[in-house]
């Protein structure tokens, strides 16, 4: 019996990879074949973009914008509603503790205003405060190798630190309650 069962759970079992057919027009196919690819990455990336995604898919209409702060969430919706030369999002949502807030057109094209300019202005004064170390037009592109070793290098030397600094606490207090 149990060669059986085993049989059937490996004709049952879940292949490790799956192929997924998608038909769309060439024009579509070459614009989401690199999404797709870099969505489907059995790594850090894909991961990464795979979670990324999760916010962009939790409302009825797609986003253009979606701003998160540590207890409040802006999305602003879209297909664009074309008004002339002006483009309005066709709503949004605001959730904060205790307020839900459904926008409309204006109301979400206002607070995206008013987000771009407190993106505009955090940036700048933090350009102010860190500028003499950032000098100059320097290329986009980065030796991802490089800059991720180097990365998670800076993490791993501040959560050493950290973790020494708590291990010198505890045993401070730990001194103050047996003295």
């Amino acid at each position: 019996m149990s060669m059986i069962r085993r049989a059937l759970a490996r004709l049952l079992a879940a292949p490790d990879n799956v192929t997924i057919r998608i038909v769309t027009e060439h024009r579509i196919a070459q614009s989401v074949r690199p999404i797709i690819d870099r969505l489907a990455a059995d790594n850090e990336d894909g991961s990464a973009y795979r979670s990324a995604l999760i916010a962009w898919f939790s409302g009825a209409r797609p986003p253009i914008a979606i701003y998160q702060g540590d207890d409040r969430f802006c999305r602003i919706d879209v297909p664009l509603q074309w008004a002339g030369d002006y483009p309005f999002p066709i709503g949004g949502l605001v959730l904060s503790p205790g307020f839900t807030a459904h926008l409309n057109p204006f109301e979400a094209n206002d607070l995206r205003d008013r987000m771009r300019r407190a993106i505009e202005s955090t940036i700048i004064a933090w350009l102010d405060e860190n500028g003499p170390r950032h000098t100059g037009l320097v290329p986009v592109q980065i030796d991802r190798t490089e800059a991720d070793r180097k990365g998670k290098a800076m993490i791993a030397e501040w959560m050493a630190r950290k973790q020494a600094d708590q291990s010198a606490e505890t045993q401070m207090a730990e001194a103050r309650d047996h003295g």
